[in-house]
């Protein structure tokens, strides 16, 4: 379905682009099918989406900070930390100058997904943080609850969808959503490329990797951890060494990603409200670059109060991918 829709998107691009009316954000392709109105709800709804992706970036990763931590730093401090790497991150304003940024951000997960399942294969389940986001916390707590001796109970699977688990399998459905509302980037993708060939290889190419990776690392840890398993998973491994090594290196790949997520969901607001309506300069005057620059902190500013606000991932997660990413990856 991600693949399917990218090919939706590229072709639906490569239909109304030209030198005379060029299409240059997602609320552009709304705009050629259903007029201005159809600019406005999905450049409404990007907007949205992409500050709240931000927000579940800062709160996922502040989660990170804190875990490193020991617990030992106030949990507010955290997100204030990683939002404010952000905002620097952030200033880059051509996403070409993102394209080294993410090839590197691409090798970082693949080292914590090998080592996760390495650390896994090798030691028990982070029994203690099972509690806060696991599979068993989403669908029966009892799977993950000690006894008076405090000892754990064994690692057990399904191959159904459990009874009463509800909960857990909309949250799955909805997390599946959230992994490819990258998407809704694909059109700011194609106007920066000079050859619209080149995208629709290399996202195929990402899909097909990202399936053969990603599914295997899944069923890995579902299969090593069970209802243990934790999301995200790599903060399930028990030996705080390793837990800190895989920390640190997706906090990294993770202030590449939220660069830019921030980055386009500043330009989709600046283009299309501040540029729009407000006949503010354009991004590539001196003004233009100041006004950028002072939006950019009030832009994770926002993604922080909403993080402090909501430290529920997984619920969090499920939420935004309801309200905004399923129409803007289905829907629309």
């Amino acid at each position: 379905m991600a693949g399917y829709s990218g090919y939706l998107i590229w072709r639906v691009f490569l239909g109304v682009d030209s030198y005379e009316y060029p299409a240059k954000n997602y609320g552009d392709l709304g705009f050629r099918t259903l007029g201005r109105f159809g600019r406005y709800i999905t450049n409404i709804c990007q907007g949205i989406s992409l500050l709240l992706i931000v927000g579940q970036v800062v709160i996922l990763f502040g989660q990170n900070i804190s875990q490193m931590s020991k617990f030992r730093l106030c949990y507010a401090v955290c997100p204030a930390i990683f939002a404010c790497a952000g905002f620097v991150v952030t200033q880059v304003r051509t996403l070409r100058n993102f394209g080294w940024f993410a090839n590197l951000a691409v090798w970082m997960n693949l080292f914590v997904v090998f080592m996760t399942m390495g650390v896994m294969a090798n030691s028990a389940p982070n029994y203690h943080i099972s509690t806060l986001g696991s599979a068993g916390s989403a669908v029966n707590p009892e799977t993950i609850k000690p006894d008076a001796a405090g000892n754990y109970p064994p690692i057990m699977h399904y191959n159904t969808i459990p009874s009463d688990g509800l909960v857990g399998a909309v949250n799955g459905m909805l997390s599946g959503v959230t992994a490819y509302a990258g998407a809704q980037l694909f059109v700011e993708f194609l106007a920066e490329m000079k050859r619209p060939r080149d995208f629709i290889k290399a996202m195929w190419g990402a899909q097909f990797f990202i399936y053969a990776v990603y599914l295997t690392y899944g069923c890995v840890v579902y299969h090593l951890q069970g209802q243990y398993s934790y999301n995200p998973s790599y903060q399930g491994v028990s030996i705080y060494a390793w837990q800190t090594v895989g920390n640190m290196v997706s906090l990294l790949a993770a202030l590449i990603s939220g660069g830019l997520y921030g980055n386009i969901g500043i330009k989709v607001f600046y283009n299309n409200v501040l540029l729009d309506i407000f006949k503010a300069p354009p991004l590539t005057t001196q003004r233009g670059k100041f006004i950028y620059a002072t939006l950019v902190p009030l832009w994770w500013i926002i993604a922080f109060i909403i993080a402090v606000a909501i430290p529920d991932f997984f619920g969090f997660v499920s939420v935004v991918a309801a309200s905004m990413l399923l129409n803007l990856t289905y829907a629309f």
